[in-house]
């Protein structure tokens, strides 16, 4: 068995936005995030009249004035969750480490993205070799490593099952934490907790995370920041190096 240490980055399913806009002006919500506070600001509403005007009425006239105007941004917000979902989102890039061999692989730029089955392919492909046994010609199964990682194998896996594009090794995101897998923050939080990596490295006195995080990726890559997000996934897997080899004192 040999430790990958792996981390992607995930964009929201390309070509579904029209549909999110199109359920967004024929039944539009308010997005969960409103407030009544910041639904009485955008009303123009103050003092006396914000303060009487209920929490549901608030949003009611919000929802009344703008459906027209905020339908995309509401349709938007909901698109982006997609990034979370492997059954909707997609993969951009993947970074993944084996025996101190760094990789990382994307699809490049957003309007002419590569093919997102071919990408898998082609990661698998590039992994099946450093999994290979020099003896036995055997591939040996892959222990994988990363923070939060069950996310990174059920989305991986999840888009090669819909994608039809078989791994090269068992993707056990289903099983337990240090047999199956290991989750740097699980090994630092517990299974009931969560930390970030950010905070996760400085707690051990490593450095920080830059200004780009996963939230951030969508919109960074929109801006033609293509190379920034591809060191960026490097860079966590490096952060992710250093903390396992922290937490695990050196082993």
């Amino acid at each position: 068995m040999k430790n990958v240490f792996i981390d992607i980055e995930t964009i929201p399913g390309q070509g579904n936005l029209v549909s999110y806009l199109a359920d967004a002006k024929a039944n539009f919500r308010a997005p969960s995030s409103l407030t009544k506070g910041k639904a009485c600001e955008d009303l123009g509403l103050a003092g006396d009249k914000a303060k009487y005007t209920s929490k549901d009425d608030a949003i009611r006239l919000w929802c009344e004035k703008f459906s027209e105007e905020k339908a995309p941004e509401v349709a938007e917000h909901e698109w982006r969750k997609e990034a979370l979902d492997g059954a909707k989102g997609e993969l951009w890039s993947i970074a993944w480490s084996v025996d101190g061999e760094m990789k990382q692989i994307d699809r490049g730029e957003i309007d002419r993205l590569e093919n997102e089955a071919g990408f898998l392919a082609r990661f698998y492909g590039l992994l099946e070799i450093q999994l290979t046994n020099d003896k036995s010609h055997n591939i040996q199964q892959a222990n994988f490593i990363g923070h939060n990682v069950v996310f990174d194998i059920k989305f991986i896996l999840h888009r090669s099952i819909i994608l039809g594009v078989k791994p090269c090794v068992e993707m056990p995101f289903d099983g337990y934490h240090g047999r199956d897998y290991f989750c740097t923050s699980k090994a630092w939080a517990g299974v009931r907790d969560r930390i970030s990596l950010d905070n996760l490295c400085k707690a051990l006195g490593l450095s920080g995370k830059g200004d780009i995080d996963g939230s951030k990726v969508w919109d960074a890559l929109k801006n033609g920041r293509y190379r920034e997000v591809a060191e960026y996934n490097v860079d966590d897997v490096e952060k992710v190096i250093l903390a396992h080899k922290k937490l695990t004192f050196g082993a």
